[in-house]
């Protein structure tokens, strides 16, 4: 299964963690990317504190990168200078332990009952197409060299994956 060319639509309110490699400049990143989301909040008539929110950014991308995702998004809401969720996308592709990744093998290995038993669904379909014209496309990792832009190509990261297990 290739999954290289795996794009994902956001709005702006998800910042894409890059992929971290020896040479990425994070702080320069994650300045850069808090002045962005400083003037949305501007736009939006609130404040925001551009050197907690790059912290913020810094910690996120490093903690993100240890589980070395194909793709890590976090979620700014206005007026707030810390991430209110992080969402990670990984491939989960069948092997030697699961000749077929099912929905049912999915409820059975990956659902959380954190917060109780899971809702059941019988067919659940996903839309095609973003809900607003204000949603954004971002492929599933960002490379070192386009990670200062809001690029939509296809990560060069992505091309080898992996097979995750829960």
């Amino acid at each position: 299964m290739d999954v290289s060319r795996i794009n994902l639509m956001h709005t702006e309110d998800w910042a894409v963690l890059p992929h971290l490699s020896p040479a990425f400049d994070l702080d320069s990143w994650a300045d850069q990317e808090a002045r962005l989301i400083a003037e949305r909040y501007a736009a939006e008539g609130e404040r925001a504190d551009v050197r907690k929110i790059s912290r913020d950014l810094r910690v996120l991308a490093k903690d993100s990168a240890t589980r070395e995702p194909l793709g890590a998004f976090a979620l700014y809401l206005s007026g707030l200078d810390t991430s209110v969720a992080v969402a990670e996308v990984d491939a989960v592709l069948p092997d030697e332990t699961a000749s077929e990744v099912t929905p049912q093998w999915m409820v059975d290995h990956l659902v959380s009952h954190d917060f109780g038993p899971p809702l059941r669904s019988t067919g659940s379909r996903f839309p095609s197409a973003p809900p607003s014209a204000s949603a954004r496309t971002s492929p599933a990792r960002r490379s070192a060299s386009s990670a200062h832009g809001r690029s939509s190509a296809p990560f060069p990261s992505a091309s080898s994956p992996k097979g995750r297990r829960a």
